[in-house]
């Protein structure tokens, strides 16, 4: 595999970060958490808090040659109280649906779903975005 290529792969799977880093710096969403990680190591997490992980690359076939690589990119949004998730969940998508820059050619809300997590315990809203990167 050549250089660019494997530059590009890089650059696609380690998206979530700089997803990350566009969330931490929305003054929305960080008035009301700081705490976005990437896949949730333990469950003693001071809620609201953010993960984040990657859940698939998917190929889309293009009329130019090579197919077009689009990561799957899962926000899991964990709070004690349904509302105060539901807000930060639209302050979420506020930020990244429709989200375009250097690294981010485009970025799309794909699906959305809440249900409640009694391990932990707490009410969860899951964002699914398509992510489309910068070759």
């Amino acid at each position: 595999m050549d250089e660019t290529r494997e530059t590009a792969y890089g650059r696609l799977l380690t998206l979530g970060a700089h997803l990350r880093r566009a969330l931490l710096d929305d003054a929305a969403v960080s008035e009301l958490t700081t705490r976005v990680i990437p896949v949730v190591t333990q469950t003693d997490q001071q809620m609201p808090f953010v993960t984040y992980y990657r859940t698939g690359v998917e190929s889309v076939p293009v009329k130019t040659g090579a197919p077009s690589r689009v990561s799957v990119w899962q926000f899991n949004v964990y709070t004690a109280e349904w509302t105060e998730g539901v807000e930060l969940a639209a302050r979420i998508c506020a930020t990244l649906d429709g989200m375009r820059d250097d690294t981010v050619r485009m970025c799309r809300l794909a699906d959305a779903a809440e249900n409640h997590d009694p391990n932990v315990p707490a009410f969860v809203q899951t964002l699914t975005f398509e992510v489309r990167g910068r070759e």
